[in-house]
């Protein structure tokens, strides 16, 4: 087995070198160390590679002959031994072992070995190159099989002996050279100073280790000339000033003042902090009271949410029975003005019968059902004679009762003030129902025993104002309260008969309630300013108290045929006109229902009238009640036309109230009175023309009149 003796290093003395290379002119590097007496690292492995050419190692196996000494300068070739030598010539001596282990070596002589042993080993041998590394580096240290078996290195740190490192100022004045090429970009070389720098001769022994390792082709050398390399030499280094006291005293008062500069800033930036660090600490407390409060407010808006939810449940509860009520009402109002009325269209008919004769009886569809009475008696029906007679006898009655009680001047006629009044006994029906309607509205709340809920003002809404004003503002929080608060408002104007009860609207509880509350503060009632609600009163007039006060009026309350009712009207108006907001809607509905009771009591006169114009054939037969009966009904007409230009003196044209008027003289009051122009309807017309204005008369009254 081919053992191959290890490669021993053997420290020694540095031996001077029998043959040098002259460097490259170029290398400023190695010519500082040469100029410093140092070696540049490419001429340390020069070195170290003619050494090892040089070296003759002496093997510490001797077979048996000396090797030849060489001496002097001569090219590297592969040398044979002396043994090698006398093989080839066949003087071996002595006789060869059978193996390596039978050789014996001796002080005295060499080994011996026998012809078949040198076979054997002569067949183990290879005779082709050995396949290339996979490290390429590894055949820098490839090496003869003979001089590696016959040499010994007695030194181990003969490199790192004739290594030496560059000193200081050699690496400083390179890098100056450096930097200075650099700057003024004068020479076309590379911008490093190499020290891995190479001769011809090392690169030829380094490709022919190669090649015997079988790492490089024989042929595979480049063929490309090599650069013949400039001797250049190195610049002298420019003249560096010496430093004075002036520009360092500056420097150091600069650096003394950026100190100052950094200081102050970094003072500033701690006195910064700690008030950042005292806002922080009051911010965390501010947070805490916010916590606080906000959960202070979730807990009260939780029992505020639980307290309205409970007033929901009462209005839902209540407001039936509220409902209720003012439905009673309402047909009570009706009940009362369709008794008026149809007295008065009875007591028309009665007259115009008289002026223009009775009218025809139509038979009935249905057989006539006999009245009864409490005790089962049948009571028999008067005839229409009968009727008008008793109508007739009922109203001097009335007209004696209002005498006594008011004293009337004696020019008014017969049945002017009375046509909206009831009879006794229908008057005190009504105002039996009035106070029984009155009774089951206090019973309304007779089961509530909270304050609160019977009066809207000490409820929690003005404590969610004051203490919470943005939430009750931004949640609208004022109509919340009238939508609450019209409850209590409908429930206290039950029962009101807004035209016979001349009350105004201060008066009622509601209203001082919504006032005050609408301007908090710790004045008198009327001084505090408006809050941030608003005038409350005007919404709650708006949104409740004129829808009510138009059904009510619509309802039957409003008589057209009353002077008394119509200066209500008009007070009425007036007063909640000025309490709301101009131009509201609301008011015009009002208005209109007002409007609407004239045209309606027009429209009736004008269907009696037409029947009687239907049936008239000629002139009447001579009654000497025609007279004042035509008398009767014109004054009803008169009195109507009256009221509503007085109506129309306040509202103006609005829906059509001059026209109305036009109609009304037109239609009815000229036709009846033509009947009897000589015995007092040309007064009652020239009466009717003097009340028009000039662009509502008719032009048939004009006429009739010859007015101009």
């Amino acid at each position: 087995m081919d053992s191959t003796p290890p490669v021993i290093f053997k420290r020694t003395k540095t031996k001077s070198a029998t043959r040098t290379r002259q460097a490259s002119p170029d290398n400023d590097e190695e010519k500082n160390a040469q100029a410093n007496g140092d070696d540049s690292p490419s001429t340390l492995a020069t070195k170290l590679k003619n050494k090892v050419k040089r070296a003759k190692p002496k093997s510490q196996l001797s077979f048996g002959g000396e090797d030849e000494e060489e001496s002097g300068e001569q090219a590297f070739k592969v040398k044979k031994s002396t043994l090698s030598r006398k093989l080839a010539l066949g003087t071996h001596p002595a006789s060869i072992p059978l193996n390596l282990e039978q050789a014996t070596i001796s002080t005295n002589r060499g080994p011996t070995y026998d012809e078949a042993y040198l076979k054997e080993l002569k067949a183990s041998t290879p005779s082709a190159r050995p396949p290339p590394l996979s490290d390429p580096y590894a055949a820098d240290m490839s090496m003869d099989v003979e001089q590696v078996s016959t040499m010994a290195v007695e030194t181990t740190d003969s490199f790192a002996a004739e290594a030496i490192i560059p000193t200081e100022t050699s690496i400083k004045a390179a890098k100056e050279r450096r930097e200075r090429l650099r700057k003024t970009g004068a020479s076309g070389e590379e911008e490093f100073i190499s020290f891995e720098e190479e001769d011809e001769e090392s690169v030829e022994w380094m490709e022919e280790q190669l090649r015997r390792g079988g790492h490089l082709a024989p042929a595979s050398r480049p063929s490309t000339p090599q650069v013949k390399q400039t001797y250049k030499p190195t610049p002298i280094p420019a003249a560096t000033p010496i430093p004075t006291l002036g520009p360092a005293m500056a420097r150091l008062t600069e650096q003394l003042a950026l100190l100052t500069t950094s200081h102050a800033q970094n003072t500033a930036a701690m006195t910064n902090l700690a008030k950042e660090r005292a806002e922080v600490a009051e911010r965390e407390t501010e947070m805490r009271e916010m916590v606080s409060r906000a959960e202070d407010k979730r807990a009260w808006f939780e029992s505020f949410r639980e307290w309205v939810e409970g007033v929901a449940g009462f209005l839902d509860e209540k407001y039936p029975l509220l409902e209720a009520l003012e439905a009673e009402h309402i047909s009570l109002l009706q009940e009362r003005f369709k008794l008026s009325n149809t007295r008065r269209l009875a007591e028309d008919e009665d007259d115009l019968s008289i002026v223009f004769g009775p009218l025809p009886v139509t038979p009935p569809t249905e057989p006539e059902v006999d009245e009864v009475d409490e005790l089962g008696r049948v009571i028999t029906k008067p005839s229409p004679a009968v009727q008008r007679r008793e109508r007739r006898e009922a109203r001097l009655r009335r007209r004696r009762l209002r005498l006594q009680q008011k004293p009337r001047t004696e020019e008014e006629e017969e049945g002017y003030s009375t046509d909206s009044s009831l009879p006794h006994q229908d008057q005190l029906d009504y105002a039996s129902a009035l106070k029984s309607l009155a009774t089951r509205t206090r019973d309304v709340l007779a089961d509530v025993r909270a304050e609160e809920f019977i009066d809207p003002g000490k409820g929690r809404w003005n404590i969610w104002r004051e203490r919470y004003t943005e939430s009750y503002v931004g949640a609208w929080g004022g109509l919340g309260v009238v939508s609450v608060w019209e409850f209590w408002v409908r429930l206290e104007s039950v029962g009101w008969d807004c035209i016979e009860n001349p009350r105004s609207l201060d008066s009622f509880k509601w209203y001082t309630g919504l006032y005050a509350y609408s301007r908090p503060g710790q004045g008198e009632v009327g001084e505090n300013e408006l809050g941030p609600d608003g005038d409350l009163v005007a919404s709650m007039i708006s949104t409740a108290v004129i829808p009510r006060l138009s059904a009510t009026i619509a309802g039957g309350a409003f008589d057209p045929y009353s002077e008394v009712h119509t200066r209500r009207a008009i007070d009425l108006s007036e007063e909640v006109e000025a309490s709301v907001e101009e131009g509201n809607v609301k008011v015009q509905i009002l208005l209109k229902s007002i409007v609407t009771s004239f045209e309606s009591a027009i429209s009736e006169t004008e269907t009696l009238v037409t029947k009687f114009k239907a049936i008239r054939r000629g002139p009447p037969a001579f009654d000497p009640e025609a007279i004042p009966a035509r008398r009767r009904f014109l004054a009803r007409r008169l009195k109507l036309l009256k009221n509503l230009l007085r109506w129309r003196k306040y509202a103006g044209e609005r829906f059509g109230v001059g026209a109305l008027a036009k109609r009304l003289v037109e239609t009815t009051l000229l036709d009846v009175a033509t009947s009897g122009w000589e015995v007092g309807g040309e007064d009652l017309a020239r009466t009717a023309a003097t009340m028009l204005p000039d662009d509502l008369l008719p032009h048939q009254l004009k006429a009739r009149l010859a007015i101009r």
